[in-house]
């Protein structure tokens, strides 16, 4: 019987947080997570849980470390967050495993919360984009056009002096 199980990644994860995700157990890399949660079966007593992301060129960020006692009849998931920044560490979350329904509670959870920050996050450049446009229009009237305006009026009364 699977004892642990690691939670599969999330498609807003992997679109925002991008890389492979490897998973150590006891010194030992036992997987790659991606769309498929992993399970395994772990003898009773402690266990060391090392999880990190690749990253360009590859180098290695995020790693996260935990260890956990697998007691006999107890069931175990893990869930890493990558780091928001290069130089953070990941986080490992552990909890007691119920079933299948607590699982996919998480990930919707997960799912939701890191889509609405992308989405938001995107709004907000978008808005910065949009008022840069909009700056650059109005630098060029106060350079350009304003000159050229004030010079031909400036003209103009200048000719209507002399005529």
């Amino acid at each position: 019987m699977d004892n642990f199980v690691v939670l599969r990644r999330t498609q807003s994860e992997i679109d925002v947080f991008g890389g492979v995700v490897f998973i150590d157990i006891d010194g030992k890399n036992v997987g790659v997570l991606a769309k498929e949660n992993l399970r395994f079966d772990l003898a009773p007593g402690k266990h060391s849980i090392k999880m990190y992301k690749s990253h360009t060129m590859g180098t290695f960020i995020g790693v996260a470390e935990a260890v956990i006692d697998i007691i006999e009849g107890e069931s175990l998931f893990a869930r890493y967050s990558a780091p928001l920044m290069l130089n953070q560490p990941g986080n490992i979350v552990i909890a007691n495993y119920n079933s299948e329904q607590q699982l996919e509670s998480v990930l919707n959870e997960v799912e939701a919360s890191i889509y609405k920050d992308y989405t938001d996050q995107k709004m907000r450049i978008q808005r910065t984009k949009e008022e840069s446009e909009k700056n650059s229009t109005n630098l060029f009237v106060w350079i350009f056009a304003m000159p050229a305006i004030l010079g031909l009026l400036f003209w103009l009364i200048e000719m209507s002096i002399i005529i």
